[in-house]
C-alpha cells in the first residue's frame, strides 16, 4: 500500500484520537465523513476502486473495507493519544444502520460513480427531495 493512503486513516482518525469526538465519522471536518454524508456543493473526492489496474485514478480499496480499517484502527488504545473508540462501541457499518452482508453484495454489484448514493430507500428518497432530484442513482441497502 502506498504511504499516501496512511494520512487518510491519520486525518480520518485525529479528531478521534483527540477526542474531539466518540467516532471517526462523528467528525464533519475529515474526508469520511464527506463520503458518508455526500455535498454536491463541495469538490469531489478522489474514489475507491476495487480494479485499480483498470481504473488507476482512485483508492485502491473497497469503500467498506476502509471503513473496516479506519473503525479497526480507531479502537487501538495509545498511551500517547486520549481518543479510541471504545470497545462496547458497535462496528461502524452497524452505528451507519447498514446490514454488512447487504452493503458488500450492493457495492460489488454496482459500478458506483460520483454522485451515486448508497443507502436505505428512505434515505435515498430524503437525499434526492434534499437535492432537489427527482431519483438518486445508487444501490438501495436494507436496514441492519
Amino acid at each position: 500500500m502506498d504511504v499516501l493512503y496512511f494520512f487518510y486513516f491519520f486525518v480520518d482518525l485525529n479528531p478521534l484520537r483527540a477526542k474531539i469526538v466518540d467516532t471517526p465519522e462523528a467528525s464533519a471536518d475529515v474526508s469520511l465523513s464527506a463520503r458518508l454524508n455526500t455535498d454536491d456543493s463541495k469538490p469531489a473526492l478522489l474514489p475507491f476502486v476495487t480494479q485499480f489496474k483498470d481504473s488507476p485514478k482512485g483508492i485502491p480499496f473497497a469503500l467498506a473495507d476502509y471503513l473496516a480499517l479506519v473503525d479497526w484502527t480507531g479502537r487501538a488504545q495509545r498511551e500517547d493519544k486520549r481518543g479510541f473508540i471504545t470497545p462496547d462501541t458497535p462496528a461502524i457499518l452497524e452505528r451507519l444502520g447498514l446490514d454488512a452482508d447487504s452493503f458488500l453484495i450492493a457495492l460489488g454489484q454496482h459500478q458506483l460513480s460520483r454522485g451515486s448514493v448508497i443507502g436505505h430507500k428512505q434515505a435515498q428518497s430524503a437525499y434526492a427531495k434534499a437535492h432537489h432530484r427527482r431519483h438518486v442513482v445508487g444501490p438501495p441497502i436494507r436496514a441492519a
